[in-house]
């Protein structure tokens, strides 16, 4: 992944400073070879103390961090450049795009405060999920300006077998804290993503509830309680996820994921006119942030293939055909396929 995205970066910035944290592959070849600082941190289960280290060595007027599967491309480097030059800010937002490797359409959004001042004592903190924090300890994404410019993920796409292995070290950090008696309700939402991710629902279910009953008023809640209605569904409890989503919309009208799952309650009472609906109203929602933690999978794929097989069980071939093509363009999966397959074939 370096050599795809390191060669690009080193043209762009003033210099590369990369903090090797124990690799045992060519990533110190590569790196020095295509002209980065390359200094060395023993890892300790902490994202934060390893990115500390590498502030120390730092020497510009601005930071921007980021990982080796993360992707800028010239022009929006120009445009950060451009904002830079004179700036009285601390710290900017930039939007980090989830990508499959190589392309550049996203299928979700994190705003972060990926660029800072040096020399300002803004350092991070919490050995996963960490946050950038300023010198006395306050947020920076509090007080950071939003620029409308990607960076590129590349690296949440893996195979199977590293994704597994990635959510078992994240698990094994998150519980870490929480049975350390210092989990917040952001430990707990991503403890209970990971579970998610691991295909244990009940327990990613149990996170997710404590979210919504000991943060009821916080940041997560509404996120919680999506990831909820969701997993509701998936464990067969279609009556709770229902009711989880009809409260979710009452919070948030334009989430497309309870749009979802109220739509596939009335497919299975065979209610497949009123679904169609439902459905729609979830490809048209218009969430007010998609940068925060939107699933676009939900909107544009997810709502689509449903779609598609609703219209299958009323016989509109066409409308089937054309949602699951809308679906298909987002993400080819076999499941849009044999859609197409049905819809083709009737």
């Amino acid at each position: 992944m370096l050599e795809r995205t390191l060669p690009n970066l080193v043209q762009l910035v003033d210099e590369v400073v990369l903090l090797d944290t124990g690799s045992t592959d060519r990533t110190v070849e590569i790196a020095e070879k295509l002209g980065a600082r390359v200094f060395h941190f023993s890892w300790i289960n902490d994202f934060s103390a390893a990115r500390n280290e590498s502030l120390k060595h730092a020497r510009g007027e601005w930071i921007l961090w980021a990982d080796a599967d993360e992707f800028i491309k010239a022009e929006d480097m120009e445009k950060i450049k451009a904002e830079l030059a004179g700036s009285k800010e601390i710290a900017y937002l930039l939007k980090v795009a989830e990508c499959h490797e190589g392309e550049f359409n996203p299928v979700s959004y994190n705003l972060r405060p990926k660029i800072f001042r040096n020399g300002l004592g803004i350092h991070f903190k919490r050995p996963i999920n960490e946050q950038v924090m300023t010198a006395e300890e306050k947020f920076v994404v509090n007080l950071a300006k939003k620029l409308e410019v990607n960076i590129y993920h590349w690296g949440n796409f893996l195979s199977e077998d590293k994704l597994t292995k990635k959510k078992e070290r994240n698990l094994t950090l998150l519980k870490g804290v929480v049975e350390g008696g210092g989990g917040d309700a952001a430990y707990h939402f991503l403890l209970g993503t990971n579970y998610r991710d691991l295909g244990m629902n009940e327990q990613a279910l149990a996170e997710f509830d404590k979210v919504i009953e000991q943060w009821p008023n916080g940041e997560f809640v509404k996120e919680a309680r999506t990831e909820k209605a969701w997993l509701l569904y998936l464990l067969k409890r279609l009556k709770e996820a229902y009711q989880e989503a009809v409260e979710i919309l009452k919070l948030d009208p334009e989430n497309s994921t309870a749009w979802n799952v109220v739509g596939i309650t009335h497919m299975a009472l065979g209610e497949n006119e009123k679904a169609v609906g439902y459905f729609q109203r979830s490809i048209d929602s218009d969430p007010k942030d998609i940068t925060s933690r939107v699933k676009l999978v939900q909107k544009e794929y997810v709502a689509n293939l449903l779609l598609s097989r609703t219209y299958l069980r009323l016989g509109k071939k066409e409308e089937a055909f054309a949602a699951a093509s809308r679906a298909y363009k987002y993400d080819a999966t076999d499941e849009v396929k044999r859609v197409l397959e049905k819809a083709q074939c009737q």
